[in-house]
């Protein structure tokens, strides 16, 4: 395995050493942490124990489920005259129609119904002899007929067939495409290589599926060719073109972006990593960046920011970016700083969200742990209802980090019966049965002290104003089909 050291290291600008300095990292409470020098990755597992820098390290794949009741988009932002909402709507019908024009395959439209949108079926190939072997196909020819001879090519039967009287033909499985080097290319061929490709899937484990099934199926020859000459060249223009619709609309917005990495592999082996820029109220993806682990000098743990530095380098003068939402990571952080400083003009008022879902998951871990030291188990009781204060809180701050911490800290007083205090109150109508029936924790007991302790933790309470705009990032649900 490849290592990372000071040489390598040095192969990038931005890798230097304050951005490693746990000084210079105030964001959040889980990034002071982690060892120094290494970052973790959020879009892979590692292989030991889950970091307190990395939020999805043995965790599943974001269920928002328990969030339902919840607006995630809540944060009233104005654009000039108009609201977020009539905003967002604006846009989204500019982006519609703009797709539906990349859509149009033009001349093309009858040649993709005539191939590309045709039914088909697995069949064995001995019930296909069994029709060959009837009378001769020929109009008012009552002879015989038989095979002659077969072949599975490319996922393609290919059937030559002969009667008693002389006549014959070649009979395929599939439509011919096109003709090269006077040798047909057959739409299913074609078909299959695509459909693997664009589905993200894995040329190795389908072809074992075809094996075990007895399924013709095309070398690896061929998919490679296909891939290379056809598919891929296609994937590229489309992609241009979509994406230069999206910046064409987005050119003079101010929109906020989510940033999300995905690795090809857990722990420290991965390859590639894809970063993902997606627009935090439309969910349109703005811009993508698949990083090789050789462009970060062998190391893979780098390859996350390294492609969220390309991707915001790219949007420099195209687009306006308000606000970018990541996770709780040193790099990130350091790199949304140095952006800054770097971009005055264009990223000198952009706010560095994080993403108030991982932050929930860490605070129910705190809680948890909490509750199960010994006279604080009358905690575990109010667990989930704290999670959601949280949640509650910081979507009503509105931006405004003093009255959520002040609103933060009413949870203390809640768990004790009281609603009213000297400087504030609880902002709950009248207590339903599930609340009323909880067990009050006494306020000089163990479970309070511990809970005083993590939610007044200073590094939790320090990271707070990264939770104002009540941000998640959705983008993570696309992260995970990418494998």
């Amino acid at each position: 395995m490849y290592d990372a050291d000071e040489d390598d290291m040095d192969n990038f600008e931005w890798c230097d050493d304050s951005f490693y300095d746990k000084d210079f990292m105030d964001v959040d409470d889980e990034i002071f942490e982690e060892a120094e020098g290494d970052v973790t990755l959020t879009a892979s597992e590692g292989e030991d124990e889950p970091s307190e820098l990395d939020h999805t390290k043995g965790e599943e794949d974001m269920d928002v489920s328990y969030f339902e009741e919840w607006d995630r988009t809540n944060i009233e932002v104005q654009h000039g005259p108009e609201t977020r909402d009539d905003w967002a709507q604006r846009l989204l019908k500019q982006l519609k129609e703009e797709f539906d024009k990349v859509n149009v395959a033009g001349k093309q439209s009858q040649i993709f119904a005539d191939h590309g949108q045709q039914s088909r079926s697995v069949v064995e190939v001995d019930k296909l002899l069994e029709l060959f072997k009837n009378n001769c196909q020929m109009h008012l020819c009552t002879g015989q007929s038989r095979v002659e001879n077969w072949k599975a090519d490319g996922g393609v039967l290919i059937i030559t067939w002969r009667c008693c009287h002389g006549h014959g033909g070649i009979w395929s499985s599939s439509k011919v495409l096109c003709v090269k080097k006077e040798q047909n290319v057959y739409t299913t061929t074609i078909m299959i290589a695509a459909a693997i490709i664009i589905t993200g899937g894995n040329y190795e484990k389908f072809a074992l599926f075809c094996k075990f099934l007895g399924l013709s199926f095309i070398s690896r020859s061929t998919f490679m060719r296909i891939q290379k000459k056809y598919v891929i060249p296609e994937i590229k223009r489309f992609w241009k073109d979509m994406k230069a619709s999206i910046w064409k609309i987005f050119f003079g917005e101010s929109i906020i972006l989510c940033g999300d990495g995905r690795n090809d592999s857990p722990g420290f082996s991965a390859k590639y990593c894809v970063y993902v820029l997606m627009e935090q109220f439309v969910n349109v993806i703005v811009d993508i960046e698949v990083v090789d682990k050789r462009e970060t000098g062998g190391v893979s743990t780098n390859m996350e920011v390294y492609g969220l530095k390309k991707l915001l380098e790219r949007v420099v003068g195209e687009i306006v970016v308000s606000e970018i939402v990541t996770d709780a990571s040193t790099a990130v952080a350091a790199l949304v700083r140095r952006m800054k400083d770097k971009y005055p003009n264009e990223f000198g008022n952009l706010f560095h969200a994080l993403d108030i879902w991982h932050k929930s998951v860490k605070l129910t871990k705190k809680l948890s742990k909490a509750a199960k030291m010994k006279g604080c188990e009358v905690q575990s009781e109010w667990t989930e209802p704290i999670r959601n204060h949280f949640w509650y809180v910081a979507q009503e701050s509105k931006g405004n980090t003093e009255k959520l911490k002040d609103s933060w800290f009413g949870v203390l007083h809640h768990v004790v019966g009281e609603h009213e205090w000297a400087d504030g109150e609880c902002t709950h109508g009248p207590l339903v049965s599930t609340e009323e029936n909880k067990t009050l924790m006494d306020k000089g007991s163990n479970a309070m002290e511990a809970l005083r302790k993590v939610v007044m933790d200073p590094r939790f309470l320090n990271a707070l104003h990264h939770y104002v705009t009540f941000r998640m990032r959705y983008v993570e649900i696309l992260s995970s089909l990418i494998k």
